[in-house]
């Protein structure tokens, strides 16, 4: 398997796509997030405090989160690389607008809640889809199953990949406006 960058600001993680990340790995990238963002990182199968959200977790087949109020991001300690970089999306968004451009944090706020997850969901795998050849089909179409899922909540057509090679960010918070 080719070795690829996780590349975001000034960290950049050498790792084999779709293999789970090792421990010393997960923890340079925790202690990068932390210094460069601001940004915990807690592993939910290692903190006791954490047993209920594990166990949630383990019933939905969850293996990462990003919470945008507190900036958090939740791991399992075995993790695959797309999970990670799945959350590091999440985390750019937060952080572009609530940090890099503290203007736009009011914006953002709208964007939050349960209702506008698809709105979030969608930027993720737009991200993805900017560079789809280094990630597995699978994971990019387990992506696009959850959208459509919450897209058919919303009584809102489905959607496949080719869609979100055109996905708009600025036109996408317009509706938040």
């Amino acid at each position: 398997m080719l070795p690829k960058q996780m590349n975001f600001g000034n960290i950049v993680i050498m790792i084999k796509i779709n293999s789970l990340l090792k421990v010393r790995r997960l923890c340079a990238a925790r202690r990068l997030l932390q210094e460069t963002f601001d940004v915990g990182v807690k592993f939910v199968d290692q903190n006791p405090a954490l047993k209920a959200k594990l166990k949630d977790w383990t019933a939905r087949r969850v293996a990462g989160s990003f919470n945008m109020v507190e900036g958090i991001m939740y791991l399992r300690k075995s993790v695959t690389a797309y999970t990670v970089q799945h959350e590091m999306f999440h985390m750019k968004l937060w952080y572009k607008m609530t940090k890099e451009f503290p203007d736009l944090k009011g914006l953002f706020e709208k964007t939050l809640g349960y209702e506008n997850r698809l709105f979030h969901e969608e930027y993720v795998l737009a991200q993805f889809m900017k560079n789809p050849s280094k990630w597995k089909d699978l994971d990019l179409l387990n992506d696009l199953k959850e959208i459509n899922r919450l897209r058919d909540l919303k009584k809102m057509n489905k959607v496949d990949l080719q869609y979100f090679k055109n996905w708009n960010l600025e036109q996408e918070l317009l509706k938040f406006k």
